[in-house]
């Protein structure tokens, strides 16, 4: 996990890891502006990516301002469609906000 300062912005990333209270402890040291959290689908007996439960749980507890899904298209057996996550987001955690983005789209975030 990586948390990177840059003209009053913070940005955090997840690398690969799972869900953890690891989330809440960064959420609490810093204010992070955008996070972006692993997501995509695991194999059968596999865990390594977060679900979009898990996704959002992070997000949360990070008390990020924005959360962008990330790793869900690299590989073809941990493709999910990020929308998941959006739905998920509206109806219980309504305080998240999830940007998607595809490969080379750029966010630009405004304070």
């Amino acid at each position: 996990m990586y948390v990177l300062q840059s003209g009053g912005i913070t940005l955090f990333h997840s690398g690969d890891v799972w869900y953890f209270g690891g989330f809440a402890k960064v959420g609490d040291q810093w204010n992070i502006d955008v996070a972006f959290i692993n997501f995509g689908n695991n194999p059968p007996g596999e865990q390594l990516y977060l679900t979009p439960c898990d996704f959002l749980r992070a997000a949360r507890d990070l008390r990020a301002k924005k959360a962008v899904p990330m790793h869900w298209d690299m590989w073809k057996h941990a493709y999910q469609d990020p929308i998941i996550v959006q739905e998920i987001a509206r109806k219980l955690f309504p305080n998240v906000e999830v940007h998607i983005m595809r490969l080379g789209d750029r966010l630009v975030y405004l304070t």
